[in-house]
């Protein structure tokens, strides 16, 4: 039922104040109306036939960034207070423009751009009229990926490859593109690396090689895609205990290899949009997928320490840290092609050991002198040793 709005002397009456002003000017058998002109009762008859106020009230858009209009003035229409016509009646509108939207808990005014609230009711703030932060906006697809680095980011990375060519990081020797057994057939060699892939997120690389020699050694006919494919759930379970969310990776792992199976006779796909399509993978693992596996470079693989030491760096500015996509697009507007290849075993060893998520060396670090430390809070800092 709509809720009607009456006018007496001016003033705007609540339903119950309304009843009593009839009943008084029915005692009084006077009862007080106003002349109402022909264009007014026009307005009223075209807006009592609209079912809802709602179809008659613009969008919120065009709300804010209107105002009330200076050149044209508002109607307001007084009616006599008839309390049954209160139950009934439609709330009168008028002027050359339709009223507000009405809210909830909120009485329409004749005058359009006023709204009466509730004093029982609350108004919430339009959620439209807030700016949503840019930390929660959802990206689009080359959103934000025009990014300028730093003018000195060659001799950064340079001096981060000699660095890393006498640290020694467990990526060297455990990493996800050594696992696979070369002696094999290249499709078994492929489809081992894209295993090694899949259980790597989230999780050390240790416990990835580890898993991996498991799944050689107890999977009947070793680590294939039929072998994974006809294993029973528990066991691939059992398995690949010890890796982060290893359920729901033994589930990806027997989708995935029913998918190898059945499209690429036990090979994994030999594209981007191939490797996107199986359950469980994602951009930085298809990328790496096709470096290690079939020895082409699509993009680059973008993983924690990536992202991580790229923000540190400059190199890369996501808008929403939680985002490495947009990290790995920002990386890509500017970086050569051929490091692109290079940079994730890179950062990944460089991480590993040395730019840790929590209390990095920046004090010993080979690129000290012109890392701008985005994001790296005091506290985490390590002292310099004291000799």
């Amino acid at each position: 039922m709509q809720r009607a709005v009456a006018y007496a002397g001016g003033r705007r009456l609540t339903r119950a104040a309304a009843a009593a002003a009839a009943v008084a000017d029915a005692a009084a058998a006077d009862a007080v109306s106003t002349t109402v002109s022909t264009e007014a009762l026009s307005a009223v008859s075209a807006t009592a036939a609209v079912a809802d106020i709602e179809d008659l009230a613009p969008s919120s858009k065009r709300r804010r960034r209107s105002g009330p209009s200076k050149s044209s003035a508002s109607t307001v229409v007084h009616i006599k207070a008839d309390p049954e016509a209160l139950e009934t009646s439609t709330p009168i509108v008028t002027g050359d423009r339709p009223g507000p939207r009405r809210r909830r808990g909120q009485d329409v005014v004749a005058n359009h751009g006023e709204e009466g609230p509730s004093p029982s009711a609350p108004v919430k703030p339009d959620l439209a009229d807030q700016k949503v932060p840019i930390a929660k906006r959802k990206l689009d697809a080359g959103d934000g990926v025009a990014f300028v680095p730093p003018a000195d980011w060659r001799e950064v990375y340079d001096g981060i490859k000699t660095f890393r060519a006498s640290h020694v990081a467990p990526v060297d020797s455990v990493g996800c593109g050594s696992l696979g057994d070369r002696s094999q057939a290249p499709p078994v060699f492929r489809y081992q690396t894209l295993v090694a892939l899949q259980l790597s997120s989230q999780t050390k690389d240790a416990l990835t090689a580890a898993a991996i020699a498991r799944l050689r050694a107890n999977l009947a006919g070793g680590l294939t895609a039929a072998a994974v494919a006809a294993a029973p759930h528990a066991q691939l379970e059992t398995l690949l205990r010890g890796v982060s969310f290893h359920s729901r990776k033994a589930d990806y792992l027997a989708r995935a290899a029913a998918i190898c199976c059945d499209r690429y006779a036990g090979d994994i796909p030999p594209n981007l949009e191939g490797l996107l399509e199986l359950p469980g993978v994602g951009p930085k693992m298809a990328h790496l997928a096709m470096q290690s596996a079939w020895q082409t470079t699509t993009g680059i693989g973008v993983d924690t320490h990536v992202h991580r030491i790229s923000r540190r760096l400059g190199w890369a500015r996501p808008r929403r840290l939680e985002d490495p996509e947009e990290t790995r697009k920002q990386l890509e507007s500017w970086l050569p092609v051929d490091r692109w290849a290079e940079i994730n075993e890179l950062l990944v060893g460089f991480g590993q050991t040395w730019c840790s998520a929590v209390a990095p060396k920046c004090s010993e670090c080979p690129v000290k002198d012109r890392c701008p430390r985005i994001g790296v809070a005091k506290r985490h800092l390590k002292k310099q040793p004291e000799n």
